[in-house]
């Protein structure tokens, strides 16, 4: 994972922050994700855990995952907005398309300690539903 932050005006005063811009980006790698016990059965399980694991690995492949976001500061008002992209964790077995877009926005009050916030967070995807049968 890496991260970044810009800042804009005095950070030790809160008074004269203006705003900032932040984002980051990371890779998941979804395969590694494993059924076992807790316990240290050295086998006793692995019969039953095997094809469940070996579906996982199947079924899943690594993905990239990148996160943006700003906010503005006037006097006590921010307004914030962002966008996150999500990649898809699916190896393509049946025309799954997991990836998914997320735009967002917010305002936030700040005075003398009291803080309020509100946002909205809008996802745009595809993905296909299997029922278990």
């Amino acid at each position: 994972m890496g991260s970044f932050s810009l800042l804009f005006g005095n950070v030790n005063d809160v008074s004269s922050q203006k705003g900032f811009i932040s984002g980051d980006v990371e890779y998941v790698n979804h395969m590694a994700s494993k059924f076992r016990t807790t316990r240290d059965d050295r086998g006793a399980n692995n019969d039953y855990f095997k094809p469940l694991n070996n579906a996982i690995d199947n079924a899943y492949k690594g993905a990239v995952n990148a996160r943006l976001g700003a906010e503005l500061k006037f006097n006590t008002i921010a307004v914030r907005l962002g966008g996150a992209y999500y990649g898809n964790p699916y190896k393509d077995i049946a025309g799954e398309k997991g990836e998914l877009i997320q735009g967002t926005g917010g305002l936030g009050y700040r005075n003398k300690g009291f803080f309020i916030d509100l946002g909205y967070v809008h996802s745009f995807g595809k993905d296909v539903l299997f029922p278990i049968v």
